[in-house]
This record gives C-alpha cells, structure tokens and sequence, in this order.
C-alpha cells in the first residue's frame, strides 16, 4: 500500500527560529499546540526523518528479486525453500500414507509387531515366537490372519508409491 507522502509544514521566522505545523509533522498530536517553534537544527532532523522514511518505504515497494530460471539454483540461494513438485508429491504422499495407515489400522498391534518383525527383520516363526514368549505355530497362525486381513486391500498396498510404508507397522 502506497502511503501519502508527509510533507511538514514550516515557516522561518528568523535566524535559528521556525514555526513547526505538528499535524504535518506527526499522524497523531499528543499536544493541545497546533504549532511549534523550533530551531534549525531540530527542523533539519525532522526534515531528514521524513526524508530517510520516504526513502524506506519506496525501496520496499520497489524490492524485487530475481530468481534463476532453474528451480534448483533458486532453492541453493535459499529464495524457493519448497519446488512445485515436492510440494505435490508431500502432499499426495501425506494422502497416500493416510490411506496406509487406515488399512493397517484394521490389524492388532500384536499383529502390526508381528508381521514387520517377519517380513521386515527377516525373523523366522521360531525366533518371533521366542522373543515373545509363545508357540511358533501362535505366531505363524496370527502372520497368516494379517495377511488375509491385509490381502483386502492390496490395491492400495501395491499401487503406492511409497516404498517403505512397511515402517508405519509399528
């Protein structure tokens, strides 16, 4: 927004002496004066204060930086933090792993720990049913009971994207 440029008001009225308008100088005046006598040193900060504002403001409007036609460069100097396409695909991953986590929301825990312990860890029935205190055949039966669960939804498994979705089972 441009705002209106401030002109303050003056009149000499001798030497060192001048008559300040403070509804020029100031956008709100605390004081019941309408005017003020100052000297020139005074008037001179003032004009200088407007002076130095002005300046301020036009820079900021009239900032612009320019950015490399290459995505890539434009994220190494810091002026493009997120490209198009990674904001794209977080966002359709955030949506893909929402839709991953609904379906693993349909096993148990205890099934959830099992399977990532069997097909991520590369543990055997035996040394699952070990570490948790139960029969091998336990095990195997609750893995068997997940995957048909699972098998369900293997559209959404399989078309992802996402390649390590096996880590939100736990």
């Amino acid at each position: 927004m441009i705002e209106k440029k401030r002109v303050i008001d003056f009149v000499k009225i001798g030497e060192n002496t001048n008559i300040v308008k403070l509804s020029s100088a100031y956008d709100t005046n605390c004081s019941m004066q309408e005017f003020e006598t100052v000297d020139d040193r005074t008037l001179q900060c003032m004009l200088d204060s407007e002076r130095e504002m002005d300046s301020f403001q036009r820079n900021e409007r009239n900032h612009v930086v320019s950015l490399p036609e290459d995505e890539v460069k434009a994220a190494k100097m810091g002026a493009v933090t997120v490209s198009v396409e990674e904001k794209y695909f977080s966002e359709y991953d955030s949506e893909q792993i929402n839709e991953i986590l609904d379906v693993l929301s349909k096993l148990t825990y205890r099934q959830r720990k099992r399977i990532y312990m069997k097909f991520c860890l590369k543990m055997t029935y035996t040394a699952i049913g070990l570490s948790e205190g139960v029969a091998p055949a336990s095990v195997q039966e609750s893995c068997e009971r997940a995957l048909r669960k699972l098998s369900e939804y293997s559209d959404i498994l399989q078309n992802t994207t996402i390649k390590t979705w096996t880590d939100l089972l736990v």
